[in-house]
């Protein structure tokens, strides 16, 4: 089981407008319900493995150069994403954007990246902290690094009984990602009984969420608003350099271009939209959605083209953009982590 570590405090829902005096039904309450993470001996003894990895997360030693750390593509701010596709350590920009790591503890898919390309998180982050990843570095001159800081020498030897190794840094920031709840929303308040946490507009986007016109929960039921599943929503394909998605995996034509379904939670602070940023804000991303996307074989079945009045769809994104956080979030202190110049 996993503890949440991220503090917030709440902020006034007094100045709403036009408040919404509907509750959700018994069904949607349970369905749409937050899993609650209850306090276990397993994660008071991973606390300092949270705390350890909360401090690689943020530190720019883990990149080549020092110029960028997880946290410049996952900002806290941002959803723990980017907005649109991020640079890697050498300044080039990468071909996707940025995935959430909200959550990251709940998956039903182990798999990771936008196409499934990965194993599971430990996987990934050893592509991505080696010489030919995103961070540009070598192992073994990364652990150096990190044993020359005091600090970190002491954590590693209380959390691991040893010097840090590259098992024990991934290991780290494994249980810290995994330890990244989803923050509460004005929507979770609703959910919980609180008929004037969303508006009569937020409301009606919900009912159209879920009901069978556009059919959005098909993907994104639940309270995590994925299933974690791989689709083809028919984004565009760029002719000359086709990213195939699952399809670059498994090698098997009905798989491509079916990538990783992502949460809507905070969704609203992750514009733009999709594996490759091309939707560019959630109007447009239901726009799409309306309209069928790209026909093509692969495209999926419940990829199907329908209509909504200009106040409908209005409603619609209102909803989406009530699914981010309804309290102010902040980070403890960083201690021994050298953080990152944020980058333009």
């Amino acid at each position: 089981m996993r503890q949440p570590f991220i503090a917030s405090f709440a902020i006034s829902l007094l100045t709403l407008p036009v408040l919404a005096q509907g509750l959700p039904t018994p069904q949607e309450a349970e369905r749409y319900r937050l899993p609650t993470t209850p306090t276990t001996a397993e994660n008071i003894a991973r606390s300092k493995k949270v705390e350890l990895g909360y401090e690689l997360f943020f530190d720019a030693r883990l990149s080549g150069n020092e110029s960028i750390s997880c946290a410049s593509c996952h900002l806290p701010t941002k959803g723990w994403s980017t907005n649109g596709r991020p640079k890697r350590a050498n300044d080039t920009v990468m071909p996707r954007a940025s995935q959430t790591v909200l959550g990251m503890g709940h998956t039903s898919n182990e798999k990771r990246g936008w196409g499934a390309n990965r194993e599971s998180a430990v996987v990934l982050m050893k592509a991505v902290i080696s010489e030919a990843g995103p961070m540009n570095v070598k192992p073994p001159e990364l652990v150096a690094k990190l044993n020359d800081v005091p600090a970190y020498k002491a954590l590693f030897h209380t959390v691991y009984g040893r010097d840090g190794d590259m098992d024990a840094v991934i290991d780290a920031l494994d249980i810290f990602m995994k330890s990244i709840e989803y923050p509460k929303t004005r929507f979770d308040h609703w959910i919980a009984g609180n008929p004037l946490a969303l508006t009569d507009a937020e409301v009606k986007g919900f009912r159209t969420f879920t009901g069978e016109t556009a059919n959005c929960t098909t993907c994104h039921g639940g309270p995590r608003f994925t299933q974690d599943a791989m689709h083809d929503i028919g984004l565009k394909v760029d002719a000359a350099k086709p990213d195939k998605g699952l399809g670059d995996v498994t090698k098997k034509a009905e798989d491509d271009f079916a990538f990783k379904t992502p949460t809507l939670r905070s969704a609203a602070q992750r514009a733009p939209y999709g594996h490759d940023g091309q939707v560019a804000s959630l109007d447009a991303l239901v726009e799409h959605y309306m309209k069928g996307g790209e026909a093509r074989p692969t495209l999926s079945f419940e990829i199907q083209r329908f209509s909504l009045t200009a106040e409908e769809k209005s409603n619609l994104v209102a909803f989406l953009q009530s699914l981010d956080p309804a309290t102010q979030e902040f980070l403890p202190p960083l201690k021994i982590a050298k953080v990152a110049a944020e980058r333009p």
